[in-house]
């Protein structure tokens, strides 16, 4: 039942579900993982982000949980360090996600390390095309390590699929400037 209310984005009433379940099973993990996904689709940050820590002092092998904290950090620029140990931790538990990829290499972004972002963001790119965000991660990493044609590709790639991904106006200020240097 939660599952079908975030789907019909009623987070409030998925976040009750779940809560419920770790009520009765604290144990549960995938309740446990919920619980913060849904604070997260509240707008509830802060709250996930003390989800998330307490769930992975308890259970250190939670990846989805590891994956979502290690994306709270990059977000806000905050324990970079420990971001990036939690995002490798998930991609060792889930080394064939693509979600997983985009944070490492949101990650290496945001820890001034491009280099090492393209090939996870490239990664997260062919399994997940359709993502404008994830494109524009992956334009981000490859302006930044000069590859200005392929950055412009991305960016457009990006911009076809949405206007209104996360980051739009920046990614857009990005093409004009890619577009007149």
């Amino acid at each position: 039942l939660g599952h079908f209310y975030l789907s019909q984005g009623k987070a409030e009433q998925a976040l009750g579900e779940f809560q419920a379940i770790v009520k009765q099973r604290p144990a549960n993990l995938g309740a446990q993982t919920m619980v913060g996904i849904a604070l997260e689709a509240l707008g509830r940050t802060g709250e996930a982000r003390t989800h998330y820590e307490a769930l992975l002092a308890s259970m250190p092998n939670a990846a989805v949980a590891a994956n979502n904290l290690a994306w709270i950090y990059a977000q806000s620029g905050d324990r970079l360090d420990m971001a990036l140990q939690l995002a490798q931790d998930a991609k060792r538990l889930l080394p064939a996600s693509p979600e997983v990829d985009d944070t490492l290499g949101y990650v290496y972004l945001k820890k001034n390390l491009p280099p090492l972002a393209l090939r996870p963001l490239r990664a997260a790119v062919e399994k997940l095309p359709d993502n404008p965000l994830v494109r524009w991660h992956l334009a981000q990493a490859l302006a930044a390590t000069g590859d200005k044609t392929g950055a412009i590709a991305e960016i457009e790639a990006a911009l076809r699929l949405s206007a209104s991904f996360e980051g739009v106006a920046e990614a857009r200020a990005k093409l004009r400037e890619l577009r007149s240097s």
